[in-house]
C-alpha cells in the first residue's frame, strides 16, 4: 500500500470503522491486510492530532533556477575566459 492510497480510501475506511466493522473485514473489501488498515487509521489519527505538516523532505536542497542577471553575468565569465585562453595560446604560439 502506497502512501498515496490510503488518501482515496480513508474516508470510506473510517466510516466503516463507525459503523462497527473489523479492520479484517474493511481489509478485504479494499485488497488490504487488516494490519494495513490498522496503520492507515492510527497514521489519519495522528495526521489529525498534530495537525498535519509534511515531513521534511531528506537529502540534498533542489537547486534553484538561475535569474536572467545570473545567466548573463555566468555567459560573460565564459566569454572572458575564452579570450584568456586564446591570447594564452597565441602567446606561446600554439594558435
Amino acid at each position: 500500500m502506497g502512501k498515496h492510497y490510503g488518501d482515496t480510501i480513508i474516508a470510506d475506511v473510517l466510516e466503516q470503522k463507525v459503523r462497527g466493522n473489523t479492520n479484517r473485514e474493511i481489509g478485504e473489501k479494499h485488497g488490504l491486510t487488516a494490519r494495513q488498515i490498522e496503520q492507515l487509521v492510527n497514521g489519519h489519527n495522528r495526521k489529525s492530532r498534530l495537525g498535519y505538516q509534511a515531513p521534511k523532505p531528506k537529502g540534498r536542497p533542489k537547486t534553484q533556477g538561475m535569474t536572467e542577471e545570473q545567466k548573463k553575468d555566468l555567459k560573460i565569465k565564459k566569454l572572458e575566459m575564452e579570450v584568456d585562453l586564446r591570447s594564452f595560446l597565441q602567446a606561446a604560439g600554439r594558435m
